[in-house]
């Protein structure tokens, strides 16, 4: 028998089973980006329509009790070896432009099929676009048989990113992110769109990730991403997703500013 589960149900699954299971903290406090440690993520990923994201983005601002979501333009590489040697290790390494800064971070890939990733991550700013294995936190957890003349670009992301912090009680703090734009192979032979909501755990309880994918089920039909960006750059690869299209960013439209 075929049983279908409708989008509340499912996140009030996946809130049960993540919750049952305890619920893992990320560090508080602010630090400079160049120092960062380990850093434990704790996110659910939804997945949208174009056309939804306005109604979303108004619904969390009224929420938040903010007027406007501050946008950026996130354009994303992530490198691996020839022999993915990276990705059979679990790890992903991506280096993000982000205005004039470049910041390369190394994560931990959360397990396959996890809707509330909880997974490593470390970062550094970098001085290029290239990887620099010597960066203090990211570099030390790459394998050290990587040089830096054997990562290559696989595939890249272009988003347009607006976020919103919200802060639900004097200890829970989330930070939701609204993604638009496009995953591409570095070929530029095949692309598929990115359309997300993204909330991380900043600090507090971890049912706050899902309390407010609650409350936007009556806004918009959202529903459960499991995979991430890179974990799609990869399928892409593999022919497993999207079809073959010479995107562009020149080319791409994000939709209208309404917020």
């Amino acid at each position: 028998m075929l049983i279908r589960y409708s989008p509340r149900d499912a996140i009030m699954a996946v809130q049960s089973h993540h919750l049952g299971a305890g619920t893992a903290r990320r560090r508080g406090g602010s630090e400079p980006l160049d120092k960062l440690a380990l850093m434990l993520e704790v996110e659910l990923k939804l997945a949208a329509h174009v056309r939804d994201l306005p109604r979303v983005r108004r619904a969390l601002l009224e929420v938040a009790g903010h007027s406007r979501a501050p946008r950026t333009m996130l354009v994303s590489t992530y490198y691996d070896t020839a022999d993915r040697r990276l990705a059979r290790r679990q790890l992903v390494l991506r280096v993000r432009r982000q205005r004039h800064r470049y910041i390369q971070a190394v994560k931990s890939q959360a397990v396959s099929g996890a809707a509330a990733a909880r997974r490593g991550e470390w970062e550094d700013v970098i001085a290029g676009e290239r990887p620099d294995l010597s960066a203090p936190n990211s570099g030390e957890h790459l394998p050290e048989a990587i040089g830096e003349h054997k990562l290559h670009p696989l595939f890249s992301t272009e988003v347009r990113r607006a976020v919103v912090p919200i802060r639900l009680d004097a200890s829970t703090e989330v930070e939701v992110a609204l993604d638009e734009g496009f995953v591409r192979t570095a070929d530029g032979e095949r692309s598929e769109p990115i359309c997300e909501v993204e909330l991380e755990l900043k600090r507090g309880d971890a049912a706050a990730l899902y309390e407010l994918p609650l409350r936007l089920l009556d806004v918009a039909p959202l529903r459960i991403e499991m995979r991430t960006k890179a974990e799609r750059g990869y399928q892409l690869l593999d022919g497993a997703a999207g079809a073959p299209s010479p995107a562009r960013a020149s080319g791409r439209s994000y939709g209208r500013d309404d917020g």
